[in-house]
């Protein structure tokens, strides 16, 4: 899921100034470059990024029932139970 731009030349958004810490600058540097991006470009993908995976994180988690989260954790117990016994 992109976000969209309005319609707006990008170069007339207005700018917004942050603060980086100069190691995740470089980063963001190194990546820019790695991904044929400007600086702007990376930052910009990596926040639509963490939108989407924010939604898929949303849907996958509303897709488990009460039941099936019960399920698995009376799975975990059993199988660390199996794994205590293994190591005797």
């Amino acid at each position: 899921m992109r976000l969209e731009v309005d319609e707006e030349n990008i170069r007339d958004l207005a700018p917004t100034g942050i603060r980086i810490p100069s190691k995740l600058k470089s980063t963001l540097k190194e990546k820019a470059k790695e991904n044929n991006r400007s600086m702007n470009a990376e930052i910009v993908a990596r926040l639509e990024e963490s939108f989407c995976t924010e939604e898929r994180d949303k849907e996958l988690l509303s897709s488990f029932s009460v039941d099936s989260v019960e399920e698995l954790s009376t799975a975990m117990k059993l199988l660390s139970a199996d794994i205590k016994n293994f190591k005797k």
